[in-house]
Formats: structure tokens, C-alpha cells, sequence
């Protein structure tokens, strides 16, 4: 009888230190799962970081700064002459300009594959006014240089 007490205690300390093991196991492959299909911040997602940093410098700082010294004819001569060349802003300017709201997105262009931080001087969002020049009357295009391979397409 004691033999048969001694058994289950010994089967009940095996079943519970696999038990414990298939814990750790499952706790670490979902761990392992969740941090590779993590999405990374490639390319694309900086492109549409940078295009929304370029509209909001833009419409809330750009357009309204230049166009509150000028008569409407002015602006629109004004704006004209970028409809090709375009307004270029850097990630460094993006990321002061208005009390540095943009430091903290800034510091997340990184190429997550080399872990090297995005040129912040030649990182750029491109701004091209477009007729008839209002607010909202412009594309943005963004310039990446952080050491991808290959650059995203249009």
C-alpha cells in the first residue's frame, strides 16, 4: 500500500513538472509568434509618417505664415513657383518646428532591418502646391534616406 502512495506521488510530481514545462513552452512560442509578426516599420509606413508630417507643417504652419504677408495674387505667384521644384522640409525642421510636436515621430524613422536612424537631413517631405493654391490645394511626396534596399514605388 505505501509502494502505491509512493507511485502516485511520483507520477503526480512528473505530471505536474511537464505540465509546468508545456506552460513555459506555449508562453514562449506565443512570444516567439508575436514578436516576428509584429509589423515593422519598413518603408512604407515612414513614407506615410513623412507625408502626414509634410500636410500638417503645410496647411498649419507653411501656407497660413506665408500667405498671412501677402494679398491673394501674391500667394498664388508665390505658390506657383514650387508647383514643380516643390517645398522641401527636413526630418530635422519637421521635427522642431511648432514647439517640436514631431520629436518623438522623428525619432522613430529607423531602418528596423540595419537599426540605422533615417538621414534626418536628407529625409524630407516634399510639398507641391497645386492650382488654385488654397489650404488644401497640394501633393506631398516623401523622400526616404535610411538604407532600404530598395525604395518604395509610387
Amino acid at each position: 500500500m505505501e509502494n502505491e502512495i509512493q507511485k502516485k506521488k511520483g507520477f503526480n510530481k512528473t505530471k505536474g513538472i511537464l505540465i509546468a514545462t508545456g506552460v513555459v513552452l506555449v508562453i514562449l512560442v506565443g512570444y516567439l509568434i508575436f514578436t516576428q509578426l509584429k509589423p515593422k516599420e519598413g518603408p512604407k509606413v515612414l513614407e506615410t509618417k513623412l507625408t502626414e508630417m509634410g500636410a500638417d507643417f503645410y496647411e498649419n504652419f507653411y501656407f497660413d505664415n506665408v500667405s498671412a504677408n501677402m494679398d491673394e495674387a501674391d500667394a498664388k505667384d508665390f505658390f506657383n513657383r514650387f508647383t514643380e521644384s516643390g517645398i522641401k522640409i527636413n526630418l530635422d525642421n519637421l521635427s522642431r518646428y511648432d514647439n517640436g510636436k514631431n520629436a518623438t515621430i522623428v525619432e522613430s524613422f529607423i531602418n528596423q532591418e540595419t537599426k540605422t536612424a533615417c538621414d534626418i537631413n536628407n529625409t524630407r517631405a516634399v510639398i507641391y502646391p497645386k492650382d488654385p493654391f488654397g489650404k488644401k490645394d497640394y501633393t506631398v511626396k516623401a523622400e526616404l534616406d535610411c538604407g532600404f534596399e530598395t525604395q518604395p514605388s509610387e
